[in-house]
């Protein structure tokens, strides 16, 4: 478009990664302009946590899960754990896996089902929040928690501990 528009050349910002760049360069070659190159990049907050419970050990010696929550939203106040998933290592390999649907109570809206893949259908009939939580804390016991979005999975899993009065991870 910007060629028939006799642009001699394009800028492209990419959000989040560079997945629009090698399409960007072929159409531009193809049309003879030239392409400005940007992108919007997620910077990590070294401050930011990614390991809970840790540990005075090497992790290739230690035992630790990793997992992951589904959520109806982004508050832990507010929304609710919808799955609960993790895998514990040992030395480099997977020695148990943990995946659990909750059933939020109503129903998953269009954007989480969007954004998770996961439909009210999926989770009808789950366990209860509480019998989820417990097995995850027994599942995690005595382990290293990592997430790649610590902060956010911790805080809705401790949300759920607090609600169900179970102790809470640190």
């Amino acid at each position: 478009q910007a060629a028939e528009w006799g642009h001699k050349a394009v800028a492209i910002t990419d959000h989040a990664g560079a997945q629009a760049f090698p399409d960007a360069f072929a159409a531009a070659s193809k049309h003879g302009i030239k392409v400005l190159y940007g992108i919007e990049a997620n910077v990590v907050n070294d401050g930011e946590p990614i390991a809970y419970n840790p540990q005075p050990i090497e992790l290739e010696k230690a035992t630790y899960v990793v997992f992951d929550v589904e959520t109806t939203g982004l508050s832990a106040v507010y929304d609710s754990i919808i799955e609960l998933a993790g895998v514990k290592m040992y030395k480099g390999n997977v020695i148990e896996e943990f995946q659990e649907f909750i059933d939020p109570g109503v129903p998953i809206s269009a954007f989480t089902t969007q954004l998770t893949g996961i439909t009210s259908e999926m989770v009808r009939g789950s366990k209860p929040e509480k019998q989820v939580l417990e097995e995850f804390q027994a599942f995690t016991e005595g382990t290293i928690l990592v997430a790649h979005n610590a902060s956010f999975d911790i805080g809705f899993i401790n949300k759920g501990y607090e609600k169900n009065n179970l102790p809470l991870s640190t």
